[in-house]
């Protein structure tokens, strides 16, 4: 991105999704001599999926918090990037 001057910004958060979200839970298929940080199971994507849904339709902050406490309790953490993106 350019502005009037010819500067350049680097703004490689832009293109970040809304929320992160991750899950402790490795599956079975990690090998530690492939050097593979550990693979998602199909059961991991599926819980991913879900609180993607719930994410879409939330309406306030303190919908987000509910969503991310249920969240946290079952060892999934929820990022919001808003601040990286703006």
């Amino acid at each position: 991105m350019e502005d009037l001057w010819g500067r350049r910004r680097r703004l490689p958060d832009i293109q970040l999704p809304k929320y992160t979200i991750k899950t402790d839970n490795k599956s079975s298929d990690f090998n530690p001599l492939l050097y593979s940080t550990g693979k998602y199971s199909s059961e991991n994507s599926k819980i991913i999926n879900e609180y993607k849904k719930k994410l879409e339709s939330i309406k306030s902050r303190k919908d987000y918090n509910i969503i991310k406490e249920e969240a946290e309790k079952n060892h999934v953490h929820i990022t919001d990037n808003g601040g990286f993106i703006a």
